[in-house]
């Protein structure tokens, strides 16, 4: 729909989790692009002691696209991914998100792919484990169980 010279089509945001609605003209949206352009820190394997990924990484935890989307993976993945006992609290990068930011850029922190749902205790465990990982990083978990709908 055009009205005198001005293109008023929509469309949505290109981030990912993001639903905001854009010009079309337009691929992300302004709180997208402020994110995009970032420094991306590369990890590699020498970790400074004086920060943890949580402070490194604060701006895109505290984000409202990030808020949404730990929010939709505990919504799809309610039980913890890991124990499978109890109810998930956390939603986790599987690879760190340090290291999955290096392998895949900037926006690779807020794949979904890339996450899963734990209780405070697993996650707690995966974090130890994860301080004391050596070599390459690989996505070795077994698959989710397919998701059953019920309408």
């Amino acid at each position: 729909m055009k009205t005198a010279g001005v293109n008023k089509t929509m469309r949505v945001c290109s981030g990912a989790g993001c639903g905001r609605a854009i010009q079309e003209s337009e691929r992300f949206c302004d709180e997208c692009k402020a994110e995009r352009d970032l420094p991306v820190r590369s990890d590699d394997g020498i970790r400074s002691h004086s920060f943890t990924d949580r402070e490194r990484y604060a701006r895109l935890y505290a984000s409202a696209r990030w808020t949404r989307i730990a929010r939709l993976q505990l919504q799809w993945h309610p039980m913890c991914e890991r124990c499978r006992e109890a109810l998930a609290e956390i939603a986790d990068h599987y690879i760190p998100a340090g290291v999955f930011i290096a392998m895949h850029g900037q926006s690779a922190f807020y794949r979904m792919s890339n996450l899963q749902s734990l209780c405070r205790a697993c996650h707690d465990k995966k974090t130890d484990e994860d301080k004391q990982h050596v070599g390459p990083w690989v996505d070795d978990r077994p698959p989710r169980p397919p998701k059953k709908w019920s309408f």
